[in-house]
């Protein structure tokens, strides 16, 4: 087996990237605007965790309408639309993880489709020119607390070479079940009947009248990391060109970590995979010939944006394969 360079030479691996731990400068705020005078709504901070989505040194909101849009789900193909038409320009939208339970025929249950997972979810909101986007966190869902998740997440990997996408959500988050009632409710709407409604294609995305203000600043130093990858080069002719990429996560951004630690590594999670691809890489690498080439990446930065995952594509692009 061939053992590219982790230091970036073949187009596999990255460096100089920044990592940003961001803070909350001002108070959050969270008021409704439907009475003659607005009410505040108390949300700890235990209950939601807010990232910038870029490199920049602010992020924030001011007066950001919230939308609930269910699933946050738009596929014609299966008929699906959560938003509705639905104005969300510069407003906070809160969406549940996953995809509706309840319709076997379309989605997949337990073994959700594509637009059940949050990456398509923000790149639906981001179309719709969202400001912010609140993913509900569920605890059997995630396989671990949203205590554990503020931990994990308290830094960000931001690239700050990648461009600027104005569509782009300022804020992305996770907020707890009872902070996402508090706030439906005070805008009017019953937490449990909203819940139930998600699971039909008639639902339509609800703008409530709660408003959000947050601003964080990021701080941000270099640092350096890559993904480590293998190949085991093809044996036909026809097909070496193509390749069959098995990848596993080597670390992510610090938990807690102190300034200048560049990883996360976590024993059941990250070691566990890591392992599982070098066992497959040296049965690979011993065994008959492949066809097609294997490619065996352990991947760097896999939380937030997985730039390391990014990095790879785009290595692997240079390369034709």
């Amino acid at each position: 087996m061939r053992v590219c360079s982790a230091s970036g030479a073949t187009g596999t691996g990255y460096s100089a990237t920044r990592l940003g731990w961001a803070r909350v400068s001002e108070p959050l705020a969270l008021r409704v605007i439907s009475t003659s005078m607005p009410v505040s709504i108390a949300v700890p901070p235990s209950q939601l965790v807010l990232l910038p989505a870029s490199a920049e040194r602010t992020a924030g909101l001011r007066d950001a309408q919230i939308v609930f849009a269910g699933y946050g789900i738009t596929a014609p193909s299966l008929s699906w639309d959560d938003y509705k038409g639905a104005d969300v320009r510069g407003k906070v939208v809160l969406v549940l993880d996953g995809d509706p339970q309840g319709m076997p025929d379309r989605f997949g249950g337990p073994a959700w489709r594509r637009q059940g997972r949050f990456t398509s979810k923000l790149a639906e909101a981001s179309r719709r020119g969202a400001a912010a986007v609140l993913l509900l966190h569920d605890d059997r869902v995630a396989g671990m607390s949203l205590d554990v998740l503020r931990s994990e997440r308290s830094a960000a990997l931001l690239d700050p070479s990648a461009p600027r996408d104005r569509q782009r959500p300022q804020l992305v988050g996770l907020i707890a079940e009872d902070a996402a009632r508090r706030i439906t409710q005070a805008g009017g709407q019953e937490w449990d009947v909203l819940r139930r409604s998600v699971e039909t294609p008639a639902f339509a995305a609800v703008t409530l009248p709660v408003r959000l203000s947050v601003q964080l600043a990021v701080e941000a130093q270099p640092v350096e990391s890559a993904n480590v990858v293998g190949l085991v080069p093809g044996s036909d002719p026809q097909l070496r060109r193509e390749a069959v990429v098995i990848t596993a996560h080597l670390d992510g951004p610090p938990a807690a970590a102190a300034p200048g630690t560049a990883a996360s590594p976590g024993a059941r999670d990250s070691a566990l995979g890591v392992a599982g691809l070098l066992a497959l890489a040296q049965a690979s690498a011993h065994g008959p010939p492949p066809r097609r080439t294997l490619v065996f990446a352990a991947l760097t930065a896999s939380g937030g944006e997985s730039l390391g995952a990014g990095r790879l594509l785009l290595g692997l692009g240079a390369q034709r394969l």
